[in-house]
């Protein structure tokens, strides 16, 4: 175990793989007349956290994790999509959480790998540190203004990164857009057939009916922890719903 709770994977002697090092473009902290209202303190705060952000970001973006499993997979499903949107919701509180920091620094790398017409995030933990650092010029996230609860509709295709959520939120997510619409819902999360399998049928069809009755129409593809923290992207899946699939979609939570 690391500092901060980490735990550490230490390759297997003789199977290590070189990793593919890629520059990350480098950014100025925080304005001046960005953070102007905040007391000295505060400012270098977030001055600081900035600072962190980018540098956890080129770490990311130079993992074997990144370069060799999260990225060519993820370019796989969008390849074909046009108008892509990225909605992040549940990152934590990554001022004062390592963990959440690490999935900000994720989501950094996954606006500059794709190109995307914006994109939004929320947390209700995030405080007015948290929400000057994602707005500021360098990562440019438009803050969503409202607990959504997931629950939004998308009409052009959207990956949602949604790191370590409450499972009650991604069934929210799929019943605001279930039907047809799904096909334009990504969500790179926990895995859903991990939830499937480590809960009672009973409980599924009842409290999760939405993400029960997906799998009919969904592809879900495991992406491999090959990161040096074990906690950080744990039982992280790529969920893509199948257009050929959804064109026989058969509603049954009526």
């Amino acid at each position: 175990m690391e500092e901060d709770g980490f735990q550490l994977v230490r390759p297997k002697r003789g199977r290590g793989r070189h990793q593919v090092m890629r520059s990350f473009v480098p950014c100025r902290p925080a304005t001046d007349e960005e953070a102007s209202h905040l007391p000295d303190s505060d400012f270098r705060s977030v001055q600081q956290l900035t600072l962190k952000l980018l540098r956890l970001a080129e770490e990311v973006r130079s993992s074997d994790y990144f370069v060799h499993n999260l990225s060519p997979r993820l370019k796989r499903c969008v390849r074909n999509l046009t108008n892509l949107e990225l909605v992040c919701y549940g990152l934590g509180n990554f001022g004062r959480c390592q963990v959440a920091a690490y999935q900000f620094a994720l989501l950094v790398c996954l606006r500059s790998e794709l190109e995307f017409n914006c994109v939004n995030v929320y947390d209700p933990a995030f405080e007015e540190r948290e929400r000057i650092v994602a707005s500021c010029e360098r990562f440019s996230f438009q803050l969503i203004p409202k607990n959504e609860e997931c629950r939004r509709m998308v009409h052009t295709p959207t990956v949602f990164y949604m790191p370590h959520c409450d499972r009650q939120l991604y069934d929210n997510l799929l019943a605001a857009n279930w039907g047809r619409t799904l096909e334009n819902v990504l969500i790179l999360g926990n895995s859903l057939a991990a939830i499937r399998d480590n809960s009672p049928e009973v409980q599924m069809n009842s409290n999760l009916p939405f993400i029960a009755n997906c799998f009919d129409y969904l592809d879900e593809y495991p992406i491999n922890n090959g990161f040096k923290y074990m906690n950080v992207f744990n039982n992280t899946s790529l969920h893509v719903f199948s257009r050929t699939k959804l064109a026989n979609f058969v509603n049954k939570l009526l």
